[in-house]
């Protein structure tokens, strides 16, 4: 199975402008933000479903059948956001600029 960290991870990063990795930096900070609040909201509504006595056991099922596809994935995806990050911070403090 491919990497989905590989589909992620930019190469690029020297040939951008500054404000391009500006760019970056902030929308991954922002993305990280967002997944790790999402993937609170998803164990929140997991528990509260559980907690349920009108949730059949085949919703429970399914809805685990989602969550762990969700959870193999998500950690490489903000692997690939965070060394995006990185890599920007990286090329700016390289090219002498302030972020």
């Amino acid at each position: 199975m491919a990497d989905i960290y590989d589909a992620v991870v930019r190469h690029d990063m020297n040939l951008l402008s500054t404000e391009a990795l500006k760019n970056i930096i902030r929308d991954s900070e922002e993305a990280c933000n967002g997944l790790a609040l999402a993937m609170k909201t998803v164990g929140q509504l997991a528990f509260h479903s559980l907690n349920s006595d009108d949730y059949t056991d085949q919703q429970a099922r399914d809805h685990l059948s989602g969550l762990s596809d969700l959870m193999m994935y998500l950690p490489r995806i903000v692997n690939g956001i965070q060394q995006n990050l990185l890599t920007a911070q990286y090329e700016i403090s390289r090219r002498g600029v302030q972020s």
